[in-house]
């Protein structure tokens, strides 16, 4: 699990969501705010996907409630999939 979360900065991570296609995973990020968690581009919902999403809510010790926002760079479904699920 490690291996698919990045810390970049104090509170900047890039997590490596898997998607079932030849690219592998999409990479989203979550940077905190004042207010909350912003998630740019969560990934497609699978089941994988959740797994990876739990375990990086686990590892910050933050729930999914702590996410204010959600943004979308493009609508692609291996981009999009999961931001119903976010809110």
């Amino acid at each position: 699990m490690k291996q698919r979360i990045e810390k970049w900065e104090e509170h900047i991570y890039r997590i490596k969501v898997p998607v079932p296609f030849p690219l592998r995973w999409i990479n989203s990020y979550v940077v905190r705010g004042q207010n909350g968690w912003t998630v740019i581009d969560p990934g497609l919902r699978t089941e994988q996907a959740l797994e990876v999403w739990a375990g990086f809510f686990n590892l910050l010790e933050i729930s999914i409630g702590d996410v204010t926002q959600s943004i979308l760079t493009h609508h692609h479904p291996d981009h999009i999939g999961l931001a119903g699920w976010m809110q």
